[in-house]
């Protein structure tokens, strides 16, 4: 039994850490793209590139959405963290030496 709840602890410690590493990768990405769109936007006030200053509005408007995600993708992941946290610090199946073997397993300490 101890096994199935390490497990499923592991399970959940995962998709943490994953939601978690997903928003930091678009937290990194949301500004290269801004820097990007800033790039054009300084071509776009040439004559005659209209085209250029739609790439601008776009790209910094899927900057902000990327990064908008990312900081809710990483919330979620610290919210799941600390949450499986308090699950196995309050599960009455688990010993004190399990519950810190999975906390430490976990990384959250």
């Amino acid at each position: 039994m101890a096994m199935e709840n390490e497990f499923r602890y592991w399970q959940s410690y995962q998709s943490a850490r994953r939601a978690m590493s997903l928003g930091k990768v678009f937290n990194n990405l949301a500004p290269m793209l801004l820097l990007l769109a800033c790039m054009l936007g300084l071509f776009s006030s040439a004559p005659g590139s209209s085209e250029l200053g739609w790439w601008f509005r776009s790209l910094s408007c899927l900057a902000l959405i990327l990064f908008v995600v990312g900081v809710i993708l990483e919330a979620l992941g610290r919210s799941l963290q600390m949450t499986t946290d308090i699950a196995v610090n309050g599960s009455p199946t688990l010993t004190d030496e399990e519950k810190a073997k999975i906390i430490a397993r976990s990384g959250s300490v």
